[in-house]
């Protein structure tokens, strides 16, 4: 057993110091490194891999409000009136809406923003289409945002 004067425990301990604290200030350094945050880039929401009507996209896990909707067609003609809701940001929805309708053959006429409610219009063929995308009360649980889509003939 050996026996460490006051002077060589000195000398121990400043030694294990020594690699002590470059140890820890590299950790520090990397811990923290990853805790700053960029912003980060908006994402496009993802569609549903089924929409409820063929040409028109729906948010993934935004759900149809049957209680709300009605779809009737008759001799090449519908008329649409569709609501979903999901929990996805209004303005993610709204960009949703313009990449999507455009890659399923809309052409959009005016996108507008009134009191809150995100306004886009567009036309296919011989129809038109109106998508209203607002923030509604959920009950108890917050909010919701709903999105109306209305196809009409021109």
């Amino acid at each position: 057993m050996t026996c460490l004067t006051p002077y060589r425990r000195r000398s121990v301990r400043r030694a294990a110091m020594g690699l002590l604290l470059p140890t820890v200030a590299i950790l520090g350094t990397a811990v923290f490194a990853g805790c700053s945050k960029e912003p980060e880039s908006p994402t496009l929401l993802q569609a549903r891999p089924q929409p409820y009507i063929p040409d028109v996209p729906v948010p993934h896990k935004f759900q149809r409000d049957e209680r709300k909707s009605s779809y009737t067609s008759t001799a090449g003609h519908r008329e649409v009136r569709d609501v979903y809701q999901g929990k996805e940001p209004s303005l993610a929805v709204r960009n949703f809406y313009l990449h999507y309708m455009a890659t399923a053959g809309w052409e959009l006429i005016d996108d507008q923003l009134q009191n809150g409610v995100y306004v886009l219009n567009y036309r296919k063929d011989m129809e038109k289409c109106e998508v209203r995308i607002e923030r509604i009360p959920n009950g108890s649980y917050g909010t919701v945002t709903q999105t109306r889509v209305v196809i009409l003939p021109q």
